[in-house]
């Protein structure tokens, strides 16, 4: 995904070329486990880890950036085959909703409890989600962005921060709300900034968040002030038909195919 956009910001292929290796001539498609229509990378003979962080759902966004930036087939069907392994693994909540293990094991049993957020959960796969859906315009997908919306639309989550919290569950609202126009889904996004804010802190200096498992403060992307700040940020600026994620996507590539 850097490859492709240090491509698109330079205009110098070898960055093209060097992704294109790592998703359609060497890593990816060589390295990927088949089953049916799907494809994953376990991380070792009894684990694969699911969502977008480490799992196939973060590997299917890449290869979508990639099919749109060269229009090779293959790598779109390999990318479709990773989201399907993901959400061929979405299991029931107690409540209803469908949700997904952070990993399962290599016999297909969750390994790990379920979960709603941006590296390891709902939010990721569904991230990746409204992406193939925008782009193939396959109703099945659609089907699943409805399936999966509900386990992000809690009222409570308890961290703040994008890639394991809240700011992470608002971000993918916010993604929904610009690929599919719903203004209630506006309304769940802000509700997860008010949770959010509960968690500010206020010392001499500003305002900061506590980072992961609320053990310390931080100001970090991922676990601390800055992933919530580029949350927030997002907040005041998104619309339908914008594409304001900064986040690890590539949305300036990506156009519906004909």
């Amino acid at each position: 995904m850097a490859c492709l956009r240090l491509w698109r910001d330079t205009g110098l292929t070898e960055f093209l070329d060097r992704a294109r290796e790592i998703g359609a001539q060497q890593q990816l498609a060589k390295t990927a486990v088949r089953e049916d229509d799907r494809a994953h990378w376990p991380v070792d003979e009894d684990t694969t880890i699911i969502g977008y962080g480490q799992g196939a759902s973060g590997v299917a966004m890449f290869l979508l950036g990639l099919h749109a930036a060269t229009g090779d087939r293959d790598v779109l069907a390999l990318g479709r085959a990773a989201l399907d392994f993901d959400l061929s693994c979405a299991e029931p909540t107690p409540s209803g909703f469908l949700s997904f293990p952070a990993a399962v094991a290599t016999d297909g049993k969750p390994s790990e409890s379920l979960r709603q957020y941006w590296d390891k959960g709902t939010a990721g796969v569904l991230t990746t989600l409204l992406r193939y859906h925008h782009v193939t315009g396959d109703p099945a997908l659609r089907q699943w962005i409805e399936d999966i919306l509900p386990d992000v639309r809690h009222k409570f989550v308890a961290f703040p921060q994008l890639f394991h919290g809240a700011s992470g569950i608002g971000n993918a609202l916010l993604d929904a709300y610009e690929f599919l126009g719903d203004p209630e889904l506006l309304g769940d996004a802000q509700r997860s900034a008010a949770v959010v804010l509960c968690n500010a802190t206020e010392r001499p200096e500003g305002i900061v968040f506590p980072g992961e498992q609320v053990m310390r403060e931080s100001c970090d992307l991922a676990s601390g002030s800055a992933g919530v700040a580029l949350f927030l940020d997002r907040l005041r600026r998104a619309r339908p038909g914008a594409r304001t994620n900064p986040n690890f996507v590539l949305d300036d590539l990506l156009e519906r195919d004909a």
